[in-house]
């Protein structure tokens, strides 16, 4: 257990195994890190304790640093401007009724995210369920939602894909734009 002795509780207060392995070949850092059983407090997790639960069951991520001489010797901002990307065959996130694998491909372009994050999801349906009787998907939506999210193709494990497209600071599925990142140096 993590306890503080003064102050704010901290956000995390277990970690039952965490990992990080940085291997650097030529141009190339391959990423490998993970963990499992992180229990986060109750307060941080908020409205979602109901359906995630307050223990994180497992993480795990690989991916592809390129360019990574200029990202040691120049740092991160500048690596973002000069060829930078980084790419993940895999990563997955277990947690609650959330069970999520994926693949992403960015590289950036005026400090921002730019490329393709593939999310599969296993079993949406229940994950959605979980957010409307939890009271944060409003149960009007939900039945949009589930039509929508029909027409998503499955992979060959059941895992439903959802194809999120980053390009200008924003996030969309299909035309849709879901979020919009604040461009660096704006508040």
């Amino acid at each position: 257990h993590i306890n503080t002795q003064q102050g704010t509780p901290l956000p995390i207060t277990k970690i039952a195994q965490a990992y990080g392995h940085l291997k650097i070949k030529n141009k190339r850092a391959h990423l490998n890190i993970g963990g499992a059983g992180l229990v986060f407090s109750d307060e941080i997790v908020g409205l979602l304790l109901p359906v995630l639960g307050n223990t994180l069951t497992k993480f795990d991520m690989d991916a592809i640093i390129e360019n990574w001489p200029v990202y040691k010797e120049q740092g991160q901002a500048f690596w973002m401007e000069n060829e930078g990307r980084l790419v993940s065959d895999h990563w997955a996130l277990h947690w609650g009724r959330a069970d999520i694998t994926g693949t992403f491909d960015l590289q950036f372009e005026d400090g921002l995210p730019k490329g393709v994050v593939y999310v599969k999801v296993k079993d949406m349906v229940a994950l959605l369920e979980g957010l409307e009787q939890a009271g944060l998907l409003p149960s009007a939506s939900l039945l949009q939602i589930k039509t929508v999210i029909s027409a998503a193709p499955t992979d060959d494990q059941g895992r439903q894909v959802f194809p999120f497209t980053l390009h200008e600071g924003t996030v969309k599925f299909g035309f849709i734009t879901l979020f919009q990142f604040a461009r660096p140096g704006q508040n």
